[in-house]
């Protein structure tokens, strides 16, 4: 374990123009939902479906939710990051307010899900080696393997030459080729051990040339996870990561929508039954690019049902720092009962001060890397789904644990990490070694001096 220290900066962005005075009986401001695929041409206004006497609203103020990867811009469009990655998938929840407004239907929360495709992690193209077929980098494996998962199949392959015969050969797995082409084989690997993959490759004039790539069998990720059985309409549920070995999390809520968060939320819109599945995959071997060469997968299901009552929504979520102060509250129709739990990621309470009514409540934050917050309420002036809310609340420590080796070789590469925070930057340094690949996530590859 090292020391990491890092500090966070939240920026608060709030469009304000002028506007003649409203009344809530002129206007509607319409929820908003949205969906794209991660990298697609978007383009989407908030405003368009708003009414003012008939006509379009021009002013209003963004006061609410946002991050790196979305935000509404002044124009009332939708925006996109374009340098958006694999970090942004998921729901993104922002809010505005009609400005100058008075009573019901001055707000509008606007939920954007950005989808990201599945991960495939079992297709090897061993043109990317250099020759011999070595791995250049290792990754933390044996020097020259390449890393492969047990008892599992991959495809490995290289570019076709005309005229060239190829014969494939593997130990401690199992050969298939069709229906591949010459070019590309599928090896079914055994359990851990050593293992090998050799290509004889025979030109027009029957001059063979022998490739033998080493292979490395690695540990499988196992994939769990728990979240609320029943859940509430339109009310973000929280799903909590249990798998071990897992460094790469891909989520299908059974709605269509994604995410590839540790610890997603999601809201669904209709009532019924879903079945919520997670895919975990482990850090593999890196590409000549810095790219991810191979990764172990595994998968976990389980049922949610929704029920047709809403629940009280929680406002103010963001990623923040230990010791950080903020203002949790709920739009609930008034309530005799707010009933507010915060807790921490050990399960410990944290303190947590009712303000006014008890609609609102103010905490303060400790070390990470999360907490979460809850809410029940009862005696509405409108019926509720009686399953409470519960969101989670990622919290960066003013010092985090880096996990990963620390005996290693000359020359050997080796994986740390950090937790995944959404919408975190991370900038790693290190002395007496040499960062793979870009380094700007929550996982480094550092091949040491």
């Amino acid at each position: 374990m090292g020391n990491f220290t890092h500090s966070f900066q939240n920026l608060l962005l709030a469009f304000l123009l002028s506007s003649s005075a409203l009344f809530a009986q002129d206007f509607l401001a319409v929820p908003d939902t949205f969906c794209i695929e991660l990298g697609s041409t978007f383009e989407a206004h908030v405003l368009s479906n708003d009414l003012l006497n008939g006509g379009p609203i021009e002013s209003f103020t963004v006061q609410g939710g946002g991050s790196g990867c979305v935000r509404i811009v002044a124009n009332g469009s939708i925006q996109i990051n374009p340098n958006a990655t694999g970090d942004c998938c998921g729901d993104h929840f922002l809010e505005y307010r009609i400005n100058e407004c008075e009573g019901e239907g001055c707000v509008a929360t606007v939920l954007v899900q950005i989808k990201c495709p599945k991960p495939a992690c079992d297709l090897v193209d061993l043109d990317d080696l250099p020759p011999g077929g070595q791995d250049p980098v290792g990754e933390g494996h044996s020097p020259g393997c390449l890393p492969a998962c047990e008892n599992s199949t991959a495809i490995y392959y290289l570019d076709f030459q005309t005229g060239y015969t190829y014969d494939w050969a593997a130990t401690n797995g199992t050969v298939q080729y069709d229906p591949a082409p010459p070019a590309e084989v599928s090896v079914s690997w055994g359990p851990l051990g050593p293992a090998a993959l050799f290509l004889y490759r025979t030109d027009p004039n029957g001059n063979v040339d022998t490739l033998e790539y080493c292979i490395e069998l690695t540990p499988s990720p196992v994939a769990s996870f728990t979240a609320d059985a029943l859940t509430c309409l339109d009310q973000s549920t929280q799903f909590y990561d249990n798998s071990t070995g897992a460094a790469g999390w891909y989520w299908e809520f059974g709605d269509g929508a994604t995410s590839t968060l540790p610890n997603p939320h999601h809201a669904y819109t209709t009532p019924g039954t879903y079945t919520v599945t997670l895919t975990v995959t482990s850090a593999g071997g890196t590409n000549p690019d810095g790219s991810a060469a191979c990764c172990c997968g595994d998968t976990f299901e389980q049922q949610i049902t929704v029920d047709p009552r809403p629940g009280p929504n929680i406002y103010c979520i963001s990623t923040l720092c230990e010791g950080d102060t903020t203002i949790y509250y709920t739009d609930a129709e008034p309530c005799l009962n707010y009933t507010w739990t915060v807790l921490d990621a050990d399960g410990a309470v944290v303190s947590a001060s009712p303000i006014g009514s008890g609609d609102s409540v103010a905490v303060v934050w400790g070390a990470g890397p999360y907490g979460t917050v809850s809410l029940a309420v009862s005696g509405c002036s409108q019926p509720y789904c009686p399953t409470p809310t519960t969101v989670l609340v990622p919290i960066i420590s003013a010092t985090s644990d880096i996990s990963g080796p620390t005996e290693v070789c000359r020359g050997e590469t080796a994986t740390y990490t950090l937790p995944k925070w959404p919408g975190v930057d991370y900038q790693w340094t290190v002395t007496g070694g040499t960062i793979q690949g870009e380094g700007t996530g929550h996982v480094v590859s550092i091949t040491w001096d």
